[in-house]
């Protein structure tokens, strides 16, 4: 994967983002690949946890309920299938061929799942089944020749949940199955490190985020491992989702998690540490490994425990303006995401669902694009993508702006924005940039980002995104 470096900026407190917002030169944009003119043309739908794979002419994605879209332009998204019964073109006799699963999860329903196109040309999907009130539950994995399948199921992997019933899928028969330390054997994720190996991480509640090994020969992981080294979490917090990418430029591998209950107003969230080694340690913006997460533990869904690790990227925010009036930019319980980087475009796009302030659990498909800092932290576009073309400007980053910190709270009130001048005169402000990267202070804390110009649907105008060094991100919009 090749880190895009277009034009947004965007800082964190030890890695910063910040989207400059700026009204000239939109003949650029206008001419760009995207919309003509105006606002983007937006379609959109609903998929929860999207795991997003390039197939032969167009992009897929499956989520959680065996829901499925596609997607040319991460812009116009059509839902392709729905709900885990027969007649889903993607499993189309889902309920007699996941029928174990479906028995050993009591459930009738998928969770978050992932497709992989491995080296043999066919995809892979990696599925998983869960009740959701206990840690019962399985990872399978079905194989087609095509990305939207029909896919054909080739049985279970792995299982978790139930001890003194151990049976040969289990990674170790004579282990007793304990909720606090071995993980929920749902949220798959398949990847391939720097040497082209095959990797998978998965887990969630209950003990934790696990990493296996895969045989690409067998599709299984490699024997063994047991459960898999482990990488975070335990004791029932509340950290799943994992997404592991490497980046070629950074040399860094990124673990990608969702923090907190994935409900409205639950404080579900997106975090992410980093590491030079794909079995870890994996380190937040603070340089804290956050494997130590389990040491602090006190109580079942202990928030307050993990709330001070990982690089938080995204949470519940909303912009308004100088007399309080909502921008249309907000999001409530942003996660379950994937990311890919797009080889047509040169970008690395983040794609995500969201729930919206005040609209109850009703949710869509988001994407974002992603930048690197000077430091090799990835920061978030803080508009979704337009089509619009983005590039690095080394514009002065001086005005008026809307900004929200995407404070390390899990459960809290929505971060409303704030309104700050950026002056270059300004000592506190610590203004610093070279080139299209920018570090700043707010608050007394230090932020490093890129300075990009981003599409604002609002007014044709840009935007800008920071990051800082006390693992929180901080977004600024032009007003």
């Amino acid at each position: 994967m090749k880190s895009s470096k277009n034009l947004t900026i965007i800082i964190t407190a030890i890695t910063l983002s910040l989207l400059v917002g700026c009204s000239t030169n939109i003949k650029n944009f206008e001419t760009s690949p995207g919309p003509e003119s105006g606002p983007a043309r937006y379609k959109t739908t609903g998929v929860h946890d999207p795991s997003i794979v390039k197939g032969e002419d167009f992009l897929f994605m499956v989520g959680s309920h065996l829901d499925a879209a596609t997607t040319e332009d991460y812009i116009d998204y059509t839902k392709f299938a729905s709900g885990v019964l027969n007649g889903n073109p993607v499993i189309p006799n889902v309920l007699e061929d996941m029928k174990e699963a479906l028995e050993w999860a009591q459930t009738d329903t998928f969770w978050a799942g992932d497709i992989i196109q491995m080296k043999d040309g066919k995809y892979y999907f990696y599925y998983s089944v869960c009740e959701g009130s206990s840690p019962l539950s399985a990872i399978g994995y079905a194989v087609s020749d095509h990305v939207e399948g029909p896919y054909e199921n080739k049985g279970i992997i792995m299982k978790s949940g139930r001890s003194g019933k151990l049976l040969s899928y289990e990674p170790d028969r004579n282990i007793q199955y304990d909720p606090n330390v071995h993980p929920n054997t749902i949220d798959p994720t398949l990847f391939y490190d720097k040497n082209k190996d095959l990797y998978m991480v998965y887990g969630s509640y209950s003990g934790g985020i696990f990493l296996l090994e895969m045989d690409e020969k067998t599709k299984m992981p490699v024997s063994g491992q047991g459960y898999g080294i482990k990488l975070t979490g335990g004791k029932h917090t509340r950290i799943e989702n994992p997404y592991i990418i490497y980046d070629e430029d950074t040399d860094y591998y990124y673990l990608y998690m969702s923090f907190g209950g994935l409900g409205s107003g639950h404080g579900y969230q997106t975090r992410v540490a980093r590491s030079k080694d794909i079995e870890g340690p994996y380190l937040d913006a603070k340089g804290q490994d956050i494997n130590l997460i389990n040491n602090e533990v006190r109580m079942m869904f202990d928030d307050e425990a993990i709330n001070k690790y990982g690089y938080k990227l995204m949470g519940d925010f909303e912009f308004v303006t100088s007399d309080n009036k909502r921008m249309g930019i907000e999001y409530m319980s942003p996660g379950g995401a994937s990311i890919i980087y797009d080889e047509t475009l040169k970008k690395t796009m983040f794609v995500f669902h969201t729930r919206f302030p005040s609209k109850g659990e009703g949710h869509e498909l988001r994407t974002h694009e992603i930048y690197y800092n000077e430091s090799g932290w990835p920061v978030i576009a803080p508009l979704r993508y337009s089509g619009v073309s983005q590039v690095e400007t080394t514009d002065d980053i001086e005005g008026n702006f809307q900004y929200v910190i995407h404070n390390l709270q899990i459960i809290g009130d929505l971060v409303t924005s704030k309104a700050i001048t950026i002056d270059k005169s300004n000592d506190d402000l610590n203004i610093k940039q070279n080139g299209h990267y920018i570090t700043l202070t707010i608050n007394n804390v230090q932020y490093e980002g890129v300075a990009l110009k981003q599409w604002d649907v609002r007014k044709k105008a840009m935007v800008k995104t920071l990051q800082g060094e006390d693992n929180t991100a901080l977004w600024l919009i032009e007003e």
